[in-house]
């Protein structure tokens, strides 16, 4: 098969859409439930550190950037010990797989589908995926292309039909609890979305620039952006106390929305975002997933995989969690140190083996 390319400007702009994904929904209220009137302030400390793991991971993907991040792993650590350490990183990718489609199909039996099965819905959307990854990265990157600017567009006809019934008096006092519920707000912030991204490592050769370290910083920083500023519309409407209480408050935040006797109700225009970002999130992690199997496994066409993954995948988001509160104990304990481990941890230790294999080589 012919190694696919896509352009900066195309990696760009699926890395924001990734970003946003599912973040869109939850980030506001794990951040109030954490910081309170703070959370937007710890959505500010969150993406700054997520721009610095950004770097980390850009130090990573230069080790060799003809290769992904797998292949990295066997050209450091050796075949055997570098198989072993790159199915930890499949696992956590088709982990985290599993967790947005279950995201989805929370979201739309709470509240759209609310007595479909859960199975058929899981069912529908992952098939869509498994379409969208045996068609291939770049048209799965030109779909992003067409859809992004109705994303952006739909995303500031929100905010701004949001603004009359902002009340900034919401985020006050500031920093009352001080510094603590800040930084557990901004660890949390950094664990769902900004450190999933090293998902992208492995597709860092399908670029043809050497721009890619610049256009995940960039799309990190853009889609941060627009998690910050949902939140903070959620506190200002909402209030912090209702955006703590509701497991989705952007899209209560959609409904709440008033502007004059004409428009009301756009809860419609969230969903859309929502879906639209989510769909792509799980469809670069599933691609992860396929291409990091076939890798390790020496299939020379991913595509034969998808099939049984998918399946794979299906039962195992129905599985994952039983419940929301289980979730969302797993979201601010479990998920935190065990994300950190795979995604800052076992980079660092890659980083530093690669380094003194290199000076062990130039001494020789």
């Amino acid at each position: 098969m012919e190694p696919p390319k896509i352009s900066s400007t195309q990696f760009t702009i699926i890395v924001i859409l990734f970003t946003i994904g599912s973040s869109i929904l939850i980030i506001p209220s794990v951040l109030a439930e954490a910081a309170e009137r703070d959370a937007w302030i710890a959505g500010i400390v969150g993406l700054a550190g997520g721009l610095l793991v950004i770097l980390l991971f850009n130090v990573l993907g230069k080790q060799d950037s003809s290769l992904t991040l797998l292949e990295n792993c066997e050209a450091i650590l050796g075949k055997g010990l570098g198989k072993a350490l790159a199915f930890v990183f499949i696992t956590f990718f088709f982990l985290l797989a599993s967790t947005v489609v279950w995201d989805l199909v929370n979201f739309l039996t709470t509240h759209i589908l609310v007595d479909s099965p859960i199975e058929v819905i899981s069912i529908l959307f992952i098939s869509l995926v498994i379409f969208a990854t045996r068609l291939g990265l770049e048209t799965i990157v030109r779909c992003g292309e067409i859809f992004f600017p109705w994303v952006i567009g739909l995303f500031f006809l929100w905010m701004l039909f949001a603004l009359p019934d902002a009340k900034f008096t919401n985020l006050l006092p500031v920093m009352e609890d001080g510094l603590k519920p800040i930084w557990k707000g901004a660890t949390l912030s950094m664990s769902i979305p900004y450190i999933q991204l090293i998902v992208f490592l492995m597709i860092y050769p399908a670029v043809y620039s050497k721009k890619t370290g610049r256009s995940l910083f960039l799309g990190t920083l853009f889609g941060g952006l627009i998690l910050i500023t949902i939140t903070f519309a959620c506190l200002l409407v909402l209030g912090v106390n209702g955006t703590i209480i509701q497991s989705h408050p952007s899209y209560i935040l959609g409904k709440k929305i008033s502007f004059g006797n004409f428009i009301q109700r756009i809860e419609v225009i969230v969903a859309i975002i929502w879906m639209l970002t989510i769909f792509f999130k799980l469809v670069v992690l599933f691609y992860a997933s396929t291409i990091g199997f076939a890798q390790v496994l020496g299939v020379k066409d991913y595509r034969i995989l998808t099939f049984p993954l998918g399946i794979i995948l299906l039962v195992l988001s129905l599985i994952v969690f039983p419940n929301d509160t289980y979730a969302n104990e797993f979201a601010s304990t479990s998920w935190i140190p065990y994300s950190f481990t795979i995604c800052i941890i076992l980079p660092l230790f890659l980083i530093l083996i690669a380094k003194i294999r290199k000076k062990k080589a130039h001494k020789a």
